[in-house]
């Protein structure tokens, strides 16, 4: 089961904003959350769903360091390579949510 961690999105845009990317980090998250509501109706659920690059500033919102190959702007590319943008998708193997206990303090276990 995969998931989006906001903390780390909204670190990513505070990076990409701080390196003058955007200039409202507000406007960035909204436009990363209707690219991404867009790439679920994608059959391959692409963000870049023409192939020509449009939302590589978004592909880099979301962290993911695989991507970097995929980018064409240097500066952007960098910062996935250097590890300045942190991944913010999160996963959790189905095979432990069975695990999980109403006892609060077991959850850190996880």
């Amino acid at each position: 089961m995969g998931s989006i961690d906001e903390a780390y999105l909204r670190n990513n845009v505070e990076v990409l904003v701080r390196e003058g990317f955007a200039d409202n980090p507000n406007d960035l998250i909204e436009l990363a959350r209707e690219v991404a509501k867009t790439a679920l109706s994608d059959e391959e659920g692409r963000i870049n769903p023409k192939g020509k690059y449009e939302n590589e500033l978004i592909t880099a919102v979301f962290g993911e360091p695989t991507s970097a190959p995929q980018i064409r702007n240097a500066k952007l590319r960098q910062l996935l390579e250097d590890g300045k943008l942190k991944t913010s998708y999160r996963y959790l193997r189905c095979g432990r949510i069975g695990w999980i206990s109403s006892n609060r303090q077991e959850w850190d276990r996880i």
